[in-house]
Order: C-alpha cells, then sequence, then structure tokens
C-alpha cells in the first residue's frame, strides 16, 4: 500500500472543494464530438461540433520563465487551467477548446495531476 489511503484522499478532495469557491473561476469547457465536412465548390468550410459544459478550474496566465524554457511550445498571453476530476470526469483531448472570459484557448499540453489516483488535469493553451 502507498502511502496515501482512499480516506486521505477523500480528504484532499474535500479541501479541495471547500477551497473551490476562493479559487476557481467559471470556464466552458468544449468537448469536441466530431465535424461536419465542407464543401469546397460551393466554398463552405468544415463545421466542428462541440458539447458545452460549464465547469470550475482554476486559471493563470503562464509566466515569462515558464514560456522561455518551453522551448517555443508556449507564448505570452498561454493559459493554466488545471481541472479536478470532479468537473471533468474524462480525459481532455487536444480537440477540445476552453473558453474563458471572451477568448477560446486550444490544449498545448494535457497532464494528469495524479495522487494516489487522477484527481484532476492541468491543461496549458493558446489562444485560437
Amino acid at each position: 500500500m502507498g502511502l496515501l489511503d482512499n480516506n486521505d484522499i477523500d480528504f484532499i478532495s474535500a479541501c479541495l472543494d471547500e477551497i473551490a469557491s476562493d479559487v476557481d473561476e467559471p470556464i466552458t469547457f468544449k468537448r469536441y464530438i466530431g465535424k461536419i465536412a465542407g464543401d469546397q465548390v460551393m466554398g463552405t468550410s468544415d463545421q466542428y461540433q462541440y458539447n458545452d459544459l460549464d465547469i470550475l478550474a482554476t486559471v493563470r496566465e503562464l509566466t515569462l520563465e515558464e514560456i522561455q524554457v518551453s522551448g517555443g511550445m508556449y507564448e505570452y498571453g498561454d493559459m493554466e487551467f488545471k481541472i479536478r476530476q470532479k468537473e471533468l470526469t474524462n480525459k481532455p483531448e487536444y480537440a477540445d477548446r476552453i473558453v474563458y472570459g471572451s477568448a477560446a484557448y486550444k490544449p498545448k499540453s494535457i497532464k494528469h495531476i495524479h495522487l494516489g489516483g487522477i484527481i484532476g488535469w492541468t491543461i496549458r493553451a493558446g489562444k485560437v
């Protein structure tokens, strides 16, 4: 058995739930479900389809240091979204989108937050 058991993980999750109203912000997570092909002859482009989920996440802008050491992966204005497992039960995908404020973001990196099991996701994303 590891250092943490299910009671510990439940306690940590309850603590995160308790502070969520102080640190989390509303976002719209757009789960990609498919696309309708456009028609080149008619001049219409592909139409992407999403299911919208209004959830909470801890949001912050990436620091200049994080951008500098990323080897060009991130740029000024990219954001980090930490989403708890309770809010988003399925693994995020790169085709998904996040709307925060009036801007839409496309995931550049997706990592799970693991603590005796997956308790959430860290998504770093740039504007679409």
